[in-house]
């Protein structure tokens, strides 16, 4: 594993999660709309950008894996919907999402193309 990837991988899954996580440890990021709607945001771009990075690597189709990290990041939020997992389904949701995993596919594809194939 070369340093580029290391670096990848801090940046764009892991430091992610870190900051969704930690949205919940600090009582100044408390507020109705950072609560509820960031660590959604980070969560699917950090899953889509672990999805792509997976495809990269094992030489899949970008593209068909970007539509389907976006369908695998909205399933929680449409299962929660249908009642299949507890949780409450929110429209706005569905909007944090998309826009995450649009946002991190778009910073692979534009970005970090070129450099993961060295």
């Amino acid at each position: 594993m070369n340093s580029r990837t290391i670096t990848y991988w801090l940046l764009l899954v892991f430091l992610p999660l870190l900051f969704g996580v930690s949205i919940y440890q600090f009582e100044f990021l408390q507020h109705k709309l950072i609560r509820n709607y960031v660590p959604d945001f980070f969560w699917a771009f950090s899953c889509t950008s672990a999805l792509l990075f997976l495809a990269w690597f094992f030489e899949f189709p970008k593209y068909i894996i970007a539509v389907l990290a976006l369908l695998i990041c909205l399933s929680h939020e449409l299962a929660q919907a249908t009642g299949v997992t507890i949780g409450t389904f929110d429209w706005y949701d569905i909007v944090v999402i998309s826009a995450a995993s649009i946002f991190a596919s778009s910073i692979q594809f534009l970005c970090f193309s070129q450099v993961l194939k060295r």
